[in-house]
């Protein structure tokens, strides 16, 4: 495997994915640094052929948030990529897709390479009504030169279940319906179509990026595919925010990506880091996964009361001799109806910490929210971490200031107020924590993950 070095400057690759007119396509883009940036924003359809180019200037400490269509002239871009560079050093960037029935958003990829996992593949069709759920994938070929791709679908036991090999023309993107793609080798259910969980693995010979889509036909979940490399070996890594009860469900997917078999131990935590059910040990060999809701797994009891009480917490994950892992996986957060997911989010496993997070996008208008949650990995120090919260504005001036100490284990949640149409959040604190955000409407219709984006330690 091989990772790819885009450009010296910033380069971010982020993907469009069945763009309709019915939808709107957002884009954020926080300039971190002291001084004015220029970003340079191509849009490429998925043939690769006849990009579209325009330019934004983002202030020192500011941010641009708004439509693709502000950018580029309606051209029947459905489907493609876009690419933002800039002499910027990272990549603060945030899209959105939306309509009035789904909300997606990602981040996009900074690294790029030949060695791709996309963790959350689920499949049910047939007569199954809400429940009908697929996976889209697409992956973007950086490069200017063809090229062949091969996608391998993978069991929970590291076993494939079958692939496919698709030919990217330079500069350009392969959409891939999992239940189309995989028709032949995925198992019958007994309802007339198709059933699968597991995962997926992009394999090629160029940089590459590359995301998935679940479907259902309320709901829409994106994540980003993780490079390999970017797998970095972890002695602990954290899902600050699950929830479930009432009509929430979250389920915890984990994919073993090292060469070694890790034991590994499992706590759900309130607020104060108090267990929730009990602690579990896992093993995975290289190459499985395991994915179960998160109050069946960790054995927790509701009361049998109506309303049904709704639990919330945050999850820890380490090896139970002290070794680093390498994980990929994710916690899939979702409102309920009936039998289908009226709303639906997909979060990374936070498998890296820092004390300086940046949420590219929060809006709390016009009937949305945004919130966060921040968790503690600290358990051994009797010291408190201290954490400030700032909301800037577009501009790069601080709106308001919230200060927070958190305990060992703790952790904190909480939303933006009412009234703030876009913005940012940046938090930092004295020592490292975990951070996740979430934006949604009010009345669970819509939920999406942003991404939360850290700098160095």
């Amino acid at each position: 495997m091989h990772m790819f070095v885009l450009a010296l400057a910033m380069q971010c690759i982020l993907p469009i994915f069945d763009l309709s007119s019915a939808d709107f396509f957002g884009l954020s883009l926080v300039n971190r640094d002291a001084q004015v940036r220029e970003f340079t924003v191509t849009a490429t359809p998925a043939d690769g052929a006849n990009p579209q180019t325009n330019h934004l200037t983002v202030g020192a400490g500011a941010q641009r948030a708004l439509l693709l269509s502000e950018l580029f002239p309606p051209s029947g871009l459905s489907s493609g990529a876009l690419t933002i560079d800039s002499t910027a050093g990272d990549c603060p960037v945030y899209t959105t897709l939306g309509s009035s029935q789904a909300l997606t958003g990602t981040d996009g990829a900074s690294v790029i390479s030949d060695s791709i996992y996309l963790p959350h593949i689920e499949v049910n069709t047939g007569f199954v009504e809400l429940a009908h759920t697929d996976t889209v994938i697409g992956i973007i070929n950086s490069t200017t030169a063809s090229t062949s791709v091969t996608l391998q679908l993978v069991n929970f036991d590291g076993t494939v279940r079958g692939s496919t090999v698709s030919f990217i023309p330079g500069k350009g993107t392969s959409i891939l319906r999992i239940s189309e793609s995989f028709q032949q080798v995925l198992p019958n259910n007994s309802l007339g179509g198709k059933t699968f969980q597991g995962y997926a693995r992009v394999r090629g010979f160029v940089g590459l990026a590359a995301w998935q889509r679940i479907d259902t036909p309320l709901s829409s979940a994106l994540i980003r595919g993780r490079a390999a490399e970017e797998i970095v070996g972890a002695s602990v890594a954290m899902i600050p925010h699950f929830v479930f009860g009432g009509t929430y469900g979250s389920s915890i997917n984990l994919i073993n990506v090292g060469t070694n078999s890790v034991l590994l131990e499992l706590s759900a935590n309130d607020e104060s880091g108090n267990r929730i059910g009990e602690t579990v040990e896992l093993t995975l060999h290289p190459g499985q996964g395991k994915r179960a809701a998160v109050g069946e797994l960790f054995g927790v009891a509701i009361p049998a009361i109506f309303p049904p009480p709704v639990i919330t917490g945050y999850i820890r994950i380490r090896e139970r001799l002290g070794a680093t892992f390498r994980l990929a996986g994710d916690i899939e957060i979702s409102n309920l109806q009936g039998a289908g997911k009226q709303s639906s989010m997909l979060a990374a496993i936070n498998d890296s910490v820092s004390g300086n997070w940046l949420v590219p996008f929060v809006s709390s208008k016009s009937g949305y929210f945004t919130g966060y949650a921040i968790a503690n990995p600290n358990e051994l120090l009797a010291v408190q971490t201290d954490v400030t919260i700032q909301i800037v504005n577009p501009d790069g001036t601080i709106r308001s200031t919230t200060r927070v100490s958190l305990s060992p284990r703790s952790r904190t949640t909480a939303m933006i107020p009412p009234g703030i149409a876009t913005g940012y959040l940046r938090i930092t604190a004295n020592m490292p924590i975990h951070v996740l955000g979430a934006i949604g409407t009010v009345d669970g219709r819509l939920l999406e993950a942003i991404p939360t984006l850290s700098n160095s330690p």
